[in-house]
């Protein structure tokens, strides 16, 4: 099972794999956000405002971005296969869409590993 750490964006390069990747990163992503709204609920108390407001703007929010790009980039895939009938395991054709999603996919690291640090940071 591929984990988000396992992606490597300069890697991907047919449409399947780029689903693939967009899947994990939005899995991933929905588990944390669960997991920062249950820490949240039980230390809502202990927290101070700073510390809750760091946690879910630096990283719940930064999930929630994760999923909903994932999310359009996993229907933007689908749209393109159908319209060009190609396969998953077809290569992406041209060179800039293979770049374009490449950055997709690694922006979506980006900003997905930066809000695990938060995260880790304030969850133990």
């Amino acid at each position: 099972m591929q984990t988000v750490q396992d992606i490597k964006p300069e890697t991907l390069t047919t449409y399947g794999a780029i689903r693939k990747a967009c899947q994990v990163i939005r899995e991933a992503a929905h588990a944390n956000m669960e997991v920062i709204f249950k820490y949240s609920h039980e230390n809502l108390h202990t927290m101070s405002h700073e510390d809750a407001a760091t946690l879910h703007d630096k990283a719940y929010m930064e999930f929630h971005y994760n999923e909903i790009d994932s999310i359009s980039y996993l229907e933007q895939t689908r749209m393109w296969q159908t319209e060009e009938g190609v396969e998953d395991n077809d290569t992406i054709p041209c060179e800039i869409n293979i770049q374009y999603w490449q950055k997709a996919v690694a922006d979506e690291l980006k900003n997905y590993n930066d809000a695990k640090k938060v995260m880790d940071k304030y969850i133990k």
